[in-house]
Parts: structure tokens; C-alpha cells; sequence
């Protein structure tokens, strides 16, 4: 019997260190390209991408692993696809443990496909359809593969989430029946008339840290990656992390492994950096002690310093109107993700529920590419455009919203020009009149300026990912927070806007 037809994809396959982000296996006649990226970005996963090497669609022979077989995985012949992808934790160095498989076909449905605890038989994903007509990206992901990286490298991600903390009872992964990490309120006190509430989270002995995340304000939106200086740690002994709040959301933490015998620790205050919100730092001129300290010795001078730091990491953050900017390394791999999609290599992401829903896969794309890039280059122009006139921002983006929320389904137009379906949508965007000239003294509320003389910043800064390693090769990845709330100048909304159009998990509401 003759063999069926197509490349064997080797999902234990991966692509050497120091030799950049692809390469290519497979017999000259099956050759496949292998493309490994950290995705969702922050997240503390690689994404390893198998594709046929030169080909838009392929076909598979079988799915194997470390050159033997594997089951659960459907190939039916005469299937067409265009990529098969396996996700793995960071720091699962051996690549043991493969956690998640994806599998694109030509229909543009996609199939999901989880470990059972070895590399040889997979099932069906809870909770999704099998097929789905989109594909799990963002938030939606990382939670799957969270979990199965605490069932299957017991490796946990703690939740400093408020209500989390608030709910105060233990957590993890179902495996594990919700137990590895404990909860629990205290209180920081001296002379019985001063206190500070925060909460503890501890995991248990044996257990590996893979991040420290959080949701600000306890609502759903995207992950970010909070950047912090270098720290070493070995994970496998019991960690707390105590958590203060300022209404609902964290800005000083407190991490503890004093308790381990290991000689190597990272004990210490963190607040969060300023106004920017996805970077925290060690407390340089705050308290020494540990909360529980600070009250069993009844230290005033300790007590004031914490309380000093938790005031001024909350002034800080309410005068946070800042959004981020996209550093260098993110708008190259955005640019080289725009050049997949124009060869074809790549799908529109949720193409298909806006304007141009009946199309061919990415249709529209010219379209909306034309108006966002508009928007973009009006927002960031237009200091230049308009010279020191200050901008009222709300007023402009209520303006262009309408227009741009048809197009991209965000929600109904209130007020908009189209063409018809299919020929470029033509968006009306206008200042309002207020703003032709000088502006109003003292508006309420006051508008964000914009001088000539201000711009966004270009260059990468010069900060590393809080990344603790252990001497066993085990690290603790990230503190990542889901981080909410409008864009505060329309450049920033066009760039979201933009990077939403190609389906970017960092901007996307998912």
C-alpha cells in the first residue's frame, strides 16, 4: 500500500538557540518550516508553528513526536491545511510536556487538541467547539494553557487579582482540585490605632511559580507583561506574596521566601513604576521588614514608610493618562505579521464580522487598512497638523468613533457616510468648533493637550522582563496585569485601533 501523501510533522521539533526564530526539517521533498515565537507575548509560552515549506496549504502524513506516533489527533487524507502549532511552557526546557495543538485547515476552522498528560494521546479541548470558525488567541489562550501547565508541569500562576484576594479561598487547576495556592486577609497595625489590610497568597512546597498576574479593576481585557529588574530564584520551596490595594487594584507587593533554606532568595517590596502601568519595581526608600513584622514588633517608623510608599504609589497612578507605546520590538513583529497576511501566509484574524462579512478571507483588509492608517497618521500628526491649538480628545474620538466602530463591529454607528458593500467606506472626521480656533478657558473636563513640541517615544527602553531563574533550569516568568481604560489621545486610539484590525492579543478585548 502505497504511502498517504504529504509532511510529517514532529511537534517535539524546535528551533536552536542563538539561531533566530525558524528553520526547516524534513526529507528535501517534505520539507517543513518551523517558526517559534513566545504567544501570546508575555505569557511565558512558546508557540511552535509547523508549515509546509513554500506552500499556502499542505498536506500531513502523520503527527509525531520525538519520531514515534502519536493518537487523538485527526488527519483524514486529502485534508488540506495550513499550519499545525504545539505550545509549550518557556521554561519546560526539555520540551517534555507539549501542552496544546492547534490545527488550521483550509476551510479556516480550527481544532484543539490537549495533552492527557504524555506527549502520545490527545482529546478534545473542553469548553470550545470542535471545529471553531476562529481561532482562541489572547486571554482566551493563556487561560487554557495556565491550566494545563499547572496540571501537567505544576507550575501555577498566582492571582493577585482583587477578587481573588477578596474571595479568599485557595486556587489553582482542577487537577489539582483547587488547592496549590492558599488565600488569606491580614492586617498591618502598630499602637492598635493604625492598620493596613492586604492579603497573602502562599503556595505550597513542590510547587513551580510560572507568573504573578492580576486583572486592574477586576474586568476582563487584555494581558500585558509588567516589566521589572532581573530577580533569581529557585521555585520549588514555599512563596508568599502579600498584596496591597488601592481600591481594587495592586500596587505594592511584598515577596517572601525567607521561609526556604536555599542560599538563593528574593525577599522585598514592589510598587508599580510611576505612570506606567505594566512596570514595577524594587522599593528603594521604603520599609525593610516584612508586614508581619512590622506588626509583631509594633515598628511605627516602618509602618509610616509603608504607608508613605502605598500613598505615593496611589498618586501616582491616578495621574496615569498616558497609554502605552508600542516598543521597537513589538511593532517589528507586528510589521512582519502585516507582511504574512499580504503573502497570503497569514488569515485576518475575526475577518468576517464587519462590513465585508461575505468575503474572501481578509477581505476588506485594503479598506480598513486605508482608514485606520488615516487615523493613525491623524492622531500622530496632529500637533503638527493643528500647531498649539489644544485638542478637546473626547470630542474628536466621538466624532470619529461612529465610523470606525461600523467598520470594525465594535458596536451601531450613531453618525456616518458609506458607500456600499465591498468600495471603500468614506468616515467623516471632523474637529468640533470649539477647537477651530483658541480653545475655551478652563473646560470641563479638561482636554489633553497636544503642543508641537511633544511626541510619542520611538525607542525600546533599556528594561529586562521580571524573570526569576532557578538553578534547575525552573524560573518564575512574569507579573502580567489585565489592564482596562480608553486611550487618552487619538494617535493612541488609531494605533489600538490598528493593531485590533490584525487581531494583536495584546489590544484586542478578548
Amino acid at each position: 500500500m502505497p504511502a498517504q501523501p504529504g509532511v510529517t510533522v514532529d511537534i517535539k521539533e524546535d528551533v536552536p538557540h542563538g539561531q533566530g526564530s525558524t528553520k526547516i526539517y524534513g526529507p528535501p521533498d517534505q520539507e517543513v518550516k518551523l517558526t517559534k515565537k513566545e504567544n501570546p507575548r508575555g505569557s511565558g509560552f512558546w508557540k511552535f508553528t509547523h508549515t509546509k515549506k513554500g506552500r499556502k496549504h499542505f498536506s500531513i502524513r502523520e503527527i509525531q513526536y520525538n519520531k514515534q506516533n502519536t493518537d487523538g489527533i485527526d488527519i483524514y487524507p486529502g485534508t488540506k491545511f495550513k499550519s499545525l502549532a504545539v505550545w509549550y511552557w518557556i521554561y519546560d526546557q526539555s520540551m517534555n510536556n507539549p501542552l496544546l495543538i492547534e490545527i488550521w485547515d483550509e476551510n479556516n476552522e480550527y481544532k484543539y487538541r490537549v495533552s492527557n498528560g504524555n506527549w502520545k494521546c490527545w482529546q478534545h479541548l473542553d469548553g470550545y467547539s470542535d471545529p471553531q470558525n476562529s481561532p482562541l488567541i489572547g486571554k482566551d489562550i493563556e487561560k487554557e494553557l495556565d491550566k494545563l501547565n499547572c496540571s501537567f508541569n505544576d507550575a501555577v500562576t498566582i492571582d493577585i487579582s482583587m477578587n481573588v484576594s477578596e474571595n479568599n479561598q485557595s486556587y489553582c487547576c482542577g487537577k489539582h482540585d483547587h488547592s496549590k495556592i492558599s488565600v488569606e486577609k491580614s492586617v498591618v497595625s502598630v499602637n492598635r490605632l493604625k492598620s493596613i489590610d492586604y492579603y497573602v497568597h502562599t503556595v505550597n512546597t513542590g510547587v513551580h511559580v510560572a507568573k504573578i498576574k492580576y486583572d486592574e479593576n477586576c474586568i476582563d481585557s487584555q494581558v500585558r507583561m509588567i516589566k521589572s529588574h532581573a530577580l533569581t530564584l529557585s521555585i520549588s520551596v514555599p512563596i508568599s506574596v502579600s498584596v496591597f490595594y488601592s481600591c481594587t487594584d495592586p500596587k505594592l507587593i511584598y515577596l517572601d521566601t525567607s521561609k526556604t533554606s536555599t542560599e538563593i532568595q528574593v525577599t522585598g517590596w514592589h510598587q508599580r513604576e510611576g505612570k506606567n502601568r505594566h512596570r514595577w519595581t524594587e522599593v528603594s526608600d521604603g520599609p525593610k521588614e516584612a508586614p508581619d513584622s512590622i506588626r509583631e514588633s509594633n515598628n511605627e517608623d516602618e509602618f509610616n514608610k509603608l504607608k508613605d510608599v502605598l500613598e505615593s504609589a496611589v498618586v501616582d497612578s491616578a495621574d496615569m493618562e498616558e497609554p502605552d507605546v508600542p516598543e521597537l520590538e513589538d511593532l517589528e513583529e507586528e510589521d512582519e505579521e502585516e507582511e504574512e497576511i499580504k503573502r497570503g501566509e497569514k488569515q485576518v484574524p475575526d475577518a468576517g464580522r464587519g462590513e465585508y462579512s461575505n468575503e474572501d478571507d481578509g477581505a476588506g483588509e485594503d479598506h480598513i487598512k486605508k482608514l485606520l492608517n488615516g487615523l493613525l497618521d491623524f492622531g500622530l500628526n496632529v500637533a503638527t497638523k493643528l500647531g498649539p491649538v489644544a485638542v478637546g480628545v473626547a470630542e474628536v474620538a466621538k466624532e470619529a468613533a461612529p465610523g470606525v466602530f461600523r467598520v470594525l463591529s465594535l458596536g451601531n454607528p450613531s453618525s456616518a457616510t458609506y458607500s456600499p458593500k465591498g468600495s471603500q467606506p468614506q468616515i467623516k472626521l471632523a474637529l468640533p468648533e470649539e477647537y477651530t480656533g483658541s480653545p475655551a478657558p478652563n473646560p470641563e473636563p479638561a482636554p489633553l493637550k497636544l503642543s508641537s513640541e511633544e511626541s510619542l517615544p520611538t525607542s525600546k527602553e533599556s528594561t529586562s522582563a521580571l524573570t526569576v531563574v532557578a538553578p534547575a533550569g525552573i524560573s518564575i516568568g512574569y507579573i502580567i496585569s489585565s489592564v482596562c481604560g480608553g486611550s487618552a489621545a487619538v494617535g493612541i486610539a488609531g494605533w489600538k485601533l490598528y493593531n485590533r484590525y490584525k487581531g494583536d492579543p495584546w489590544v484586542r478585548q478578548i
